[in-house]
């Protein structure tokens, strides 16, 4: 494809972006499919290729889908609307040793996340009614510094417990500016070894 553009003069006027859908279980974590907080189902490829990319070269941090659409826009120097949720990685990719957004936030059906280029802490709640939903059952915590694969959960494990606190207190953040329902009630969070705290 980027042969047939650069025969066609297209190439220096032209961005590029190759992804996919989300990643797939076979068997990680005991799990099957995509039903999972875990990197494996979360984490999608993405290359870009343009005029105003640096070529050959890897972005370490996190980005999401939600930006993909303003990275575009300002690619084609386009002016960006004010009401968008994603953040442009456009200087990312003109510079790689810039630091991306520092966190990105996915969800999954009970569990939401918050994912940092060295963390990923997942919170469970519960799923009986509007308070219950802020309850949290259940979470995770890992170094991808030591553990890329995501197979031993730190949570409970003293010399992370400031990181603990530190990436609730990002997810109840995050969630309460974008689930205006959720908002209405306290937080009901677990502390390491399962002691629960209000917030």
């Amino acid at each position: 494809m980027l042969e047939a553009l650069d025969k066609q003069g297209l190439s220096k006027n032209t961005i590029v972006m190759v992804s996919s859908d989300h990643g797939f279980s076979l068997g990680d974590h005991t799990l099957w499919n995509k039903h999972s907080l875990f990197k494996i189902a979360t984490k999608v490829p993405l290359i870009v290729s343009g005029p105003k990319v640096e070529q050959n070269a890897t972005v370490s941090g996190v980005a999401e889908y939600v930006d993909i659409y303003p990275t575009i826009v300002e690619l084609a120097d386009l002016k960006l609307p004010t009401h968008l949720h994603g953040k442009s990685f456009k200087a990312n990719l003109q510079d790689t040793s810039l630091p991306t957004k520092p966190a990105v936030y996915p969800r999954y059906t009970r569990g939401d996340n918050v994912t940092t280029e060295e963390y990923s802490y997942s919170a469970y709640f519960g799923s009986s009614g509007a308070r219950d939903r802020n309850r949290m059952t259940g979470h995770m915590l890992y170094d991808y510094k030591m553990d890329p694969l995501e197979e031993r959960n730190l949570v409970d494990d003293p010399s992370y417990h400031d990181t603990v606190k530190r990436l609730q207190k990002l997810l109840v953040e995050h969630i309460k500016e974008h689930d205006t329902a959720r908002d209405k009630h306290p937080f009901i969070l677990l502390k390491p070894k399962g002691k629960q705290s209000d917030t």
